[in-house]
Formats: C-alpha cells, structure tokens, sequence
C-alpha cells in the first residue's frame, strides 16, 4: 500500500450523483485542493481510499476503508478530504517511502505478540510486549553469552533486507543490546549474522557481527553521537551467498554504511527477526522496544 497523501487547502465539496455500497467510482462537484492520489475521503460515516482520479471522478475506490462500514450515499452527500486513524498507526512509513511494502511489514499495533513470531531463548529470558505500536522486551535473566528474540519464518532471496527502529533504555552501569537477526534455526548453535544497537554505560554503538547464536566470532563497532533513549534505525542487509552489510540511521531516511564493508558468513537465513542481549553483563528489569519490523527483496 502506498503512503496516502494529505492536502491542507482542499474544499469540502459534495457528491455529483448518487453511489452505492459496492461503486467503486463517484463523481463530486468540486476537486479544488485535492492531492494526488492515493488519498482518503469521508462520506457521512465512511472512509474511502481513492486509489486514482480524473477530472472530478474518483477512481479504484477502497470502500469501508480503515474499520469504517461501506454505505451506500446519496446525491449532493458531503464529501471531506481526512486523515484517519491508519495514518497516524503507521507514522513511520513517512520514513520508507522508497521501498516497497512487501514481503513483510509489522507495525506492533496488536494487544500482543502475533503469532507469526517465533519466540527463541539461549539461555537467558525476556518478556516481550507488543502495544502502543511498538514491540518490547523487558530483559529477565540476561548474561554473557545470553541472547532472546523473536523471529519470523522467511521465504526469500537474495538481495533481501530487513530493517526496524530500535530504542534502549540506557544501562548506567553494563550492556544494553537490541536489534537485527537473519539465522538458519533457534537453536543456540544456529549461525546467525546480526546488526544492533548496545548501549554500554550511556555510549551507544552500532554493530554487526556473525558467528553462532550463543557464541559470536566476528564482531565491528562504530561509536555514534547520540544520547541514551533515543531511536535508532537498523538495517541488516543479506547481499548474496553468505554475504551481509549493515547499515544504521539517526532519522530513518539518510543511511549510513557501518563502514567496514561486507562480512561473510556461510550459511542460508530461514528466519529474520529482532533480538536482545546484554552480552557481558547483566541487564535485569531494563527495556529494548522495536517500532516496526520490514522485511523486503531488494
């Protein structure tokens, strides 16, 4: 779905014609100020995603759009040009807008955990939370060598990306770690390739790393400037045959290559998802939260 576009000056204007519950097409009278489509409209109480126009027909109608119940509305009905309550739970497409919508996307807008993700523990628990549009863990028994995620099943190729927005809740006195995994299983000798934020004692660095689920053989950091609490952008990018690259961002839209070009790994990801740890330390009671999760074929 692509980002629907908002207009501040469009006029209020009004049917030209009678509609049914099941048209797809509606003539108004005025089209002053309307953006290009895809936009939302109101009609009494329902919500249509207008997918094209021309002239003063709106075309490709999503009817009883975002919860609302398709209606049918009579001649000279009051139509409105709104943003609606999807356009604020996904906020964060604003910072995507060049990459497709596909094969994933999860927004954590659920009362809980989809079933969809795979909860995986080595050694160490966490519980984790999906609400308010975000997902997180808070960290139970975490130690060195410790790690806990949550993971989707994946069918896909190379080049294949994966990407969320991650905050830690700064650890004043050990590590705080969350962020990206492609593995091929969930066990703690699965190989993994991973791309994360760690927060040690209020310096936050990002890192890439490989190796096995409880026991990481490679590993690059890079400093960031960046106070404690806020969201960083991550993304874990698996190239070709046994080969990924890291990037991260501060605002989700300009990217950062982690600067030590490709790492290499040999093995074929079957899953991708998001993880925490506090590898080298203990992080008991302390929080990671994810905003969304992508996952796309480049």
């Amino acid at each position: 779905m692509a980002l629907r576009r908002y207009s501040n000056v469009s006029v209020i204007t009004a049917l030209n014609g009678g509609i049914t519950a099941g048209a797809t097409t509606l003539d108004v009278q005025n089209t002053t100020g309307y953006p290009e489509a895809p936009f939302s409209i109101e009609i009494e109480n329902e919500v249509i995603l207008v997918g094209n126009v021309s002239a003063n027909t709106f075309q490709s109608l999503e009817r009883g759009f975002d919860g609302t119940a398709a209606a049918a509305h009579a001649d000279t009905a009051q139509v409105e040009h709104v943003a609606i309550a999807d356009d604020f739970n996904h906020r964060w497409q604003e910072l995507i807008l060049n990459k497709p919508r596909n094969p994933w996307d999860d927004e954590f807008d659920a009362d809980a955990v989809d079933s969809a993700w795979t909860a995986r523990s080595v050694s160490g628990t966490s519980t984790w939370t999906a609400e308010n549009g975000s997902l997180s863990a808070i960290y139970n028994t975490q130690g060195a060598a410790e790690m806990d995620g949550q993971l989707k099943t994946v069918s896909i190729v190379s080049p294949s990306h994966i990407e969320t927005g991650v905050r830690l809740f700064g650890h004043q006195t050990d590590y705080l770690i969350g962020g990206l995994v492609f593995t091929d299983g969930v066990s703690n000798t699965s190989n993994v390739a991973m791309s994360y934020v760690q927060d040690y004692q209020g310096q936050l660095s990002v890192k890439q790393a490989s190796g096995l689920q409880n026991a990481i053989s490679v590993e690059d950091t890079l400093n960031v400037t960046a106070g404690p609490g806020l969201w960083l952008y991550m993304r874990l990018k698996w190239l070709t045959t046994n080969t990924f690259n890291s990037e991260w961002s501060l605002d989700g839209t300009t990217w950062t290559d982690f600067g030590w070009g490709n790492f290499t790994t040999a093995f074929t990801p079957s899953y991708a998802g998001v993880f925490v740890t506090s590898w080298g330390g203990t992080a008991e009671g302390r929080i990671s939260t994810f905003e969304y999760f992508r996952v796309w074929e480049a």
